[in-house]
């Protein structure tokens, strides 16, 4: 007999994570940011999380042109200092 946790715990039931493509977010930072709507009714409007909302607003805001690169993409600064790329021979 499934009890109400292995029922839940099935592939069927268990929710994917949503991914938001770059015009999306950008359009969701636009609605608060020129339109001056609250990022709670951003969130609601876009069907998304207040918390979401934030980090898109804050993550834009300091880098508009860089901001939302893409699925296993880095920024350049962010894969400068994460050791990646060429090494100078020791």
């Amino acid at each position: 007999m499934d009890t109400w946790f292995e029922c839940f715990m099935k592939s069927e039931v268990v929710m994917q994570r949503r991914k938001f493509s770059r015009e999306f977010r950008v359009e969701a930072v636009k609605l608060v940011r020129e339109r001056g709507v609250s990022v709670a009714r951003a969130a609601v409007t876009w069907a998304s999380n207040e918390n979401v909302v934030r980090k898109w607003v804050k993550e834009f805001g300091s880098d508009p042109e860089q901001a939302f690169p893409g699925h296993g993409h880095m920024k350049p600064d962010s894969w400068k200092s994460s050791g990646c790329g060429a090494r100078s021979p020791s």
